[in-house]
């Protein structure tokens, strides 16, 4: 059930409903980071076999993974029910697509966090979050705290919206280490 924003505290963990195939499983969500505006929220749990794009693309913008991932109708965001889609809004994000000079600012409700939001990388698409991870995760470390676990408990990795290149992009490996990938 959606909250108004002055009850949510960043050191909680929130559960909300999914559902997939007719099934509905409570999901572990994190907030990370909370603004008059809304919060933002990381799945706990990593979903399997999802690409950013079926080719050698590293663009974020448009790619597979962003029009899955706020499809209302068969994507990530038809998992909720109504109620919820409406409490989920669209908030600006940075995003340098590989052969652009500059960061671009979009509007999503849902999307992968950056690199810079992992606290890794050069290119600044956001305030960094890996103090509220590393709360959440209870360590110090930082590749601990970026270790996240498939729905078989294993380490996993997991994309991240930020270009490597033009044909890589980076993701979070199951050590928690920021690498590159096509």
């Amino acid at each position: 059930m959606a909250r108004k924003i002055e009850t949510i505290s960043l050191d909680e963990v929130l559960c909300y409903d999914e559902t997939v195939g007719g099934v509905t499983t409570t999901v572990r969500y994190l907030p990370l980071r909370k603004d008059a505006d809304g919060v933002v929220l990381l799945r706990d749990e990593v979903l399997d076999g999802r690409r950013i794009n079926a080719t050698n693309d590293a663009t974020y913008i448009g790619s597979e993974m962003d029009t899955w991932l706020n499809d209302a109708a068969a994507g990530y965001l038809s998992r909720f029910d109504a109620k919820m889609r409406a409490a989920i809004i669209p908030t600006a994000i940075k995003v340098k697509p590989p052969d652009a000079d500059a960061v671009q600012e979009i509007a999503r409700s849902v999307y992968l966090l950056s690199e810079s939001e992992v606290g890794s990388g050069t290119v600044a698409e956001g305030d960094s979050m890996l103090d509220a991870l590393k709360a959440h995760k209870g360590v110090t470390d930082a590749n601990k705290a970026r270790i996240a676990l498939n729905s078989a408990g294993s380490a996993s990795y997991w994309w991240l919206r930020s270009a490597g290149s033009a044909s890589q992009t980076r993701y979070v490996n199951s050590n928690g280490n920021v690498n590159s990938s096509n």
